[in-house]
């Protein structure tokens, strides 16, 4: 894009604060003097302390004004500032150096980029206890919502060939790809909404859904992840989701499968799993409390 050529940049700030602060050091470069950049947001999302830092950059006044649920501000670049916002350097990917135990690829603009999710972690330890469900081992995994692919890349270590991850984040599926590359040679890194896009049946499904501390979550959010895994597994396969112990995910998951278990819970996370077809509930012969 040529720089500085731009009347208006429209934004909707994003989660990650390097997403957003890069975002915003772009529309710097590519506004005329006189130019605006429209920032809306909810509280939540940080904007208003958005709207204050492109003020400073742009050397500006404007307040975000509300509107409604959330935010807008229209700032105007009166300077063309060389102090840029702290973007991580957002654009590459890196080997995590927060994670000594666990190397891998990730970058700023993926939820959780310089850390292994609790909520991930958690599903991680339970994998052998969750794979006792099934009478022949799995074959075929199905990663919901991959991240930079920390579940996908555990497929592997539990005799699961092969795998597909997929996400709505551009910058998570690079970093999946470079991740999964590692460890094995059989996989699929697939650009979709809740797998909107993809037709392949699994053995199994492993979700660590959108739902966070501090977000609302509504049920049509839910429901779109249930539906689409009840569409993608396989008539023998097993799911399993990993969400916050506040959110009610096996009451809306009775309406989609027909076996539905509460696989473990730490106080903070939980585990459920989930099968179309009835199955012994192995929570009889193997009770989980607390994650152990």
């Amino acid at each position: 894009m040529e720089p500085h050529s731009y009347d208006v940049v429209l934004y909707r700030v994003s989660k990650e604060r390097a997403c957003s602060h890069h975002v915003i050091n772009q529309a710097s470069k590519l506004l005329k003097l006189g130019g605006t950049l429209v920032l809306s947001g909810e509280k939540n999302d940080g904007v208003k302390t958005y709207v204050k830092q492109a003020c400073i950059l742009f050397g500006d006044r404007t307040a975000a004004e509300k509107k409604g649920k959330g935010y807008l501000a229209t700032i105007t670049l009166h300077e063309f500032n060389q102090a840029l916002l702290d973007d991580k350097n957002y654009p590459s990917t890196r080997e995590s150096k927060k994670l000594p135990s666990f190397s891998q690829i990730t970058k700023p603009g993926i939820f959780g980029w310089d850390k292994i999710d609790r909520g991930s972690a958690f599903l991680s330890e339970h994998i052998p206890i969750f794979l006792n469900q099934f009478s022949e081992p799995p074959q075929t995994l199905l990663d919901l919502g991959c991240g930079y692919g920390y579940l996908a890349c555990q497929a592997s270590k539990h005799g699961i060939n092969h795998v597909t991850a997929t996400d709505n984040n551009a910058a998570a599926l690079l970093a999946a790809a470079e991740n999964l590359k590692a460890v094995t040679t059989d996989y699929k890194v697939i650009a979709a909404d809740a797998g909107d896009n993809i037709v392949e049946h699994f053995d199994t499904v492993w979700c660590n859904p959108p739902f966070h501390q501090g977000f609302s979550v509504d049920g049509d959010m839910s429901d779109k992840f249930l539906k689409a895994v009840k569409r993608l597994l396989s008539s023998s396969g097993r799911a399993l989701f990993v969400v916050n112990t506040f959110i009610p995910l096996e009451r809306s998951a009775k309406k989609y499968f027909r076996s539905v278990e509460v696989l473990a819970n730490n106080g903070s996370f939980k585990l459920i799993a989930l099968a179309l077809d009835k199955h012994k509930n192995i929570m009889s012969d193997q009770r989980v409390k607390h994650g152990k």
